[in-house]
C-alpha cells in the first residue's frame, strides 16, 4: 500500500490504484489528495485510476476536491480514469450538475488499465 489515509492507493501493473472512501471529511481528504499528487508525482505511473465503488452520493465540496486532484495530477502529465460509479453516485451527480475534469470513466479497474495502455 502506498498510503496511509483516507486514499488506500496501490501501485498495480504500473498504474496507482487509489480507493476513495465516502466517510471523508474535507480537511483531511484534501490533505490525502496533495499525499496521492507527491506519489504519483514519485512513482511516474502508466496513469491513475480513481475508484469510486464505496459511495453511494457525491456532493459539491466533495467533487470540488477530486477534480482539483484530478488537475494537479493531469499538469504532472499522468492520465486520470474514474471507476466503480454506481447509479446513486450518478443520479446525484446529474441532479447537482456536477462532473469530473477528465472525461475518461470506466465500468471498472480493468477497462481502466486498458484504456490507460
Amino acid at each position: 500500500m502506498l498510503t496511509k489515509s483516507k486514499i488506500a492507493s496501490h501501485l498495480v501493473d504500473g498504474f496507482i490504484i487509489a480507493t476513495i472512501h465516502d466517510d471523508f471529511q474535507a480537511q483531511k481528504f484534501k490533505g490525502a489528495c496533495e499525499d496521492l499528487v507527491l506519489q504519483v508525482k514519485s512513482a511516474k505511473p502508466k496513469g491513475l485510476i480513481l475508484d469510486f465503488s464505496s459511495f453511494k452520493v457525491i456532493d459539491f465540496e466533495f467533487i470540488e476536491t477530486i477534480n482539483e486532484l484530478i488537475k494537479m495530477v493531469k499538469i504532472l502529465g499522468f492520465a486520470v480514469v474514474c471507476v466503480g460509479l454506481t447509479p446513486g453516485t450518478v443520479t446525484s451527480m446529474i441532479a447537482l450538475e456536477l462532473q469530473f475534469e477528465t472525461k475518461l470513466i470506466a465500468r471498472d479497474v480493468d477497462d481502466a488499465m486498458r484504456i490507460l495502455k
